[in-house]
């Protein structure tokens, strides 16, 4: 009986596994190659482009460079910007003088003589959009409180509104903007909830008076000092600057 167990080598397993690494280092190897090749000819290219486009506009600048050099060369479809600017503006300075000559040779000496001149104190206009201080959207809201506030009252009420809510927007203790005043939390009747609108009743003419007030006090006009900021049916603050009725206090802060 024999009791020695003996392992069998494998040489054609263990060869066949050496085959097939061999084989996987080749194909990566191969893989890496090309995708080596495959950068450096996309690097070439755009060496190339970068070249020819180099090479292209150095080329339209020497012939630029050489057209502006030689004016009288002669070449058709070159056109020098200097040779036709400088013959155009001599061309205009020929017609100047020849269209100023008769003037000064014809013109009677009687209009000659010195003209006194007035100042000018009529046709003052009203600021343009460039220069108001205000905006289409300012005069709509300050219009459309004023008309709320007073559009059936008298125009020196409809003023005072109109101030009043402009020494607000002045003042450091409520908001910077007209429309931020009126519709501060139950300031204004409903503006705080509702927004800032005409009424329904007011009709074209109602506006047109309305607008014109707004207008007046954003260009300027005032009709109150700076500290009075409550307009009330009731009387409030340091005490009253102007009363009407029952109806309208208009009041100082302190």
């Amino acid at each position: 009986m024999n009791n020695s167990i003996t392992a069998a080598p494998r040489p054609a397993a263990q060869k066949a596994t050496k085959e097939e690494r061999r084989k996987k280092k080749q194909r990566q190897f191969i893989a890496m190659t090309a995708i080596v090749f495959v950068i450096l000819f996309i690097f070439s290219m755009c060496i190339t482009v970068i070249a020819a486009s180099i090479g292209a506009v150095d080329a339209t600048n020497g012939e630029i460079e050489t057209n502006s050099s030689t004016p009288d060369s002669g070449k058709p479809g070159i056109v020098h910007l200097s040779t036709y600017d400088e013959a155009k503006k001599n061309t205009e300075s020929t017609e100047n003088t020849d269209a100023t000559e008769p003037e000064t040779t014809e013109k009677p000496t009687e209009e000659t003589q010195p003209v006194t001149t007035e100042p000018v104190t009529e046709n003052v206009t009203e600021p343009s959009e460039e220069t108001k201080s205000y905006t289409d959207d300012d005069l709509f809201y300050l219009a459309a409180a004023v008309c709320r506030e007073a559009g059936g009252e008298s125009e020196e009420i409809q003023l005072l509104v109109a101030n009043v809510i402009i020494n607000r927007v002045n003042s450091s203790i409520y908001p910077d903007t007209i429309y931020e005043v009126l519709t501060e939390y139950k300031q204004y009747g409903t503006m705080w909830k509702y927004g800032v609108s005409f009424p329904d009743w007011a009709d074209d003419k109602v506006k047109e008076q309305c607008y014109s007030v707004a207008k007046r006090i954003l260009e300027g006009e005032r009709f109150c000092p700076e500290n009075v900021l409550f307009q009330a049916e009731f009387k409030q603050g340091s005490g009253v600057y102007k009363q009407f009725g029952d109806d309208y206090y208009f009041c100082y802060y302190g």
